[in-house]
């Protein structure tokens, strides 16, 4: 990931510095705006997470960059999401919507029994990077089922409850980034 990272800084510097200003706005920064789970970073703490730890990398430029970094200016953000942070902002999320979440989720070996499907599709153990994107302008219900009920409906027999989640169609998910959680730096 380390390696994935830089070089998407490198191909996007060389991107940038290639564009011209027009000449009714100041000059901006060229160099990149590190966030990671909602905080500004240097490039040097997020040398330090491993692929494994990441959920989702979004990148954005130009009028959309300058829009999150505000007076800083800055025309180059990546926004880095851990799949620890992904994963307490989902959980939170479905708790809001569901009490029969709460109970499920509070009476199960850490969640390790519990299996995620979105939009009738069954997550692997990777469900961080989906779920984060749920949230109130794609969501639409959420539904828990039981272990017979995954049987028969998933084909899944290795888990004892499964946590049914409907959103908007896919698309309307994958236009969502990270960027639209973050608040001003």
């Amino acid at each position: 990931m380390r390696l994935y990272i830089l070089l998407i800084v490198l191909i996007l510097s060389i991107n940038v510095v290639g564009q011209s200003q027009s000449k009714e706005t100041s000059p901006i920064p060229k160099v990149p705006f590190f966030v990671l789970d909602n905080k500004e970073v240097t490039k040097d703490i997020l040398k330090k997470y491993k692929e494994n730890d990441i959920a989702a990398v979004a990148i954005l430029k130009d009028s959309d960059a300058v829009k999150i970094t505000k007076d800083k200016k800055q025309d180059l953000v990546i926004i880095v999401t851990t799949k620890v942070y992904a994963r307490a902002h989902f959980l939170d999320y479905l708790k809001s919507k569901s009490m029969d979440f709460v109970k499920v989720f509070s009476s199960s070996q850490n969640g390790k029994d519990i299996v995620y499907i979105l939009n009738d599709k069954a997550l692997d153990d990777n469900h961080e990077n989906m779920l984060y994107f749920v949230d109130d302008r794609n969501f639409i219900d959420l539904k828990v089922i039981d272990k017979g009920n995954l049987k028969r409906n998933f084909n899944i027999t290795d888990k004892k409850w499964g946590i049914v989640v409907r959103t908007k169609s896919k698309l309307e998910l994958v236009k969502q980034t990270p960027a639209s959680r973050l608040s001003p730096p």
